[in-house]
């Protein structure tokens, strides 16, 4: 790239509502715990803080991010849904990431090298994937198993089987608000085939980290890291007939507000491209 991306992200797939806002190198962001049901109404203040924190303005943002998932299922709609809205408004490009690579990439900061990515969808039942670092993929990451949902007793049956032969003789670090739970983290590490340590990283995903990975995207592979607004999608794992009312009503609002906004402070044209 010519210059570092002004990127802002989202990520409100769990219980912690998380933004960050980069001005090139530099990233600010903001955690709200506890506050999963508020996101509509908190993701836009919550940004407007930052950008004045990092001394940008709405119209010099260059691409919108979000966690697209699995999580909660009105938490990523409500992620995607402002995403798209300010891009509409703002024409600029979305990075859809799948949620779990930023606890990845939380978890190679205190060295792991291969990640169990585990998160409590309730219900007994855990949002799990797993990622090896690897230079050579734009994001930095290789993808072992690719986000799924199972009950922690079928981890040995349905994983196991997934990883590389030499993987398995090496230590993993699970990552992920599953390992907050005791009954879910004996579960996963009972199995004597593989070696799990618990990583001590947050257990929720973190926007800033989401922010790194784009920004690694962007460094490798230019405008083929991003979509337009309209093709930004969740990512579920668990099937969900139908929303009620009063999600539709937050999801609708959410996007309206949001596309509102970035019309009201757009002064420049769409994003030519970046230069890698």
């Amino acid at each position: 790239m010519s210059r570092p991306a002004n990127v802002v992200a989202f990520e409100t797939s769990s219980e912690t509502i998380s933004v960050a806002v980069a001005r090139g190198e530099q990233i600010v962001s903001r955690e709200i715990t506890e506050a999963c049901q508020l996101s509509g109404e908190l993701a836009l203040p919550t940004m407007h803080a930052l950008l004045a924190e990092a001394g940008l303005c709405l119209a010099e943002l260059d691409v919108v991010v979000f966690g697209q998932g699995p999580g909660s299922f009105t938490g990523v709609r409500v992620a995607c849904a402002v995403s798209q809205g300010l891009a509409y408004g703002l024409g600029k490009p979305v990075i859809a990431l799948p949620t779990p690579l930023a606890l990845a990439e939380a978890a190679t900061r205190g060295g792991a090298e291969r990640i169990l990515v585990a998160a409590d969808a309730r219900m007994g039942e855990i949002y799990l994937a797993a990622y090896v670092q690897d230079s050579t993929q734009p994001t930095g990451f290789g993808e072992v198993v690719s986000p799924c949902l199972l009950k922690p007793e079928e981890f040995e049956q349905l994983i196991i089987p997934q990883l590389p032969a030499r993987h398995l003789a090496s230590r993993w670090v699970g990552v992920g608000s599953a390992f907050a739970v005791p009954t879910l983290t004996d579960a996963l590490t009972a199995s004597r085939l593989i070696s799990i340590v618990v990583s001590g990283a947050p257990a929720f995903p973190l926007a800033a980290d989401l922010v790194r990975v784009a920004r690694r995207l962007l460094n490798r592979v230019g405008d083929a890291a991003t979509i337009r607004p309209h093709d930004a999608a969740p990512l579920y794992v668990r099937n969900k007939v139908a929303l009620t009312i009063e999600e539709r009503l937050l999801i609708t609002r959410a996007k309206a507000e949001s596309a509102v906004e970035a019309k009201a402070h757009s002064t420049s044209p769409p994003l030519a491209g970046f230069a890698s």
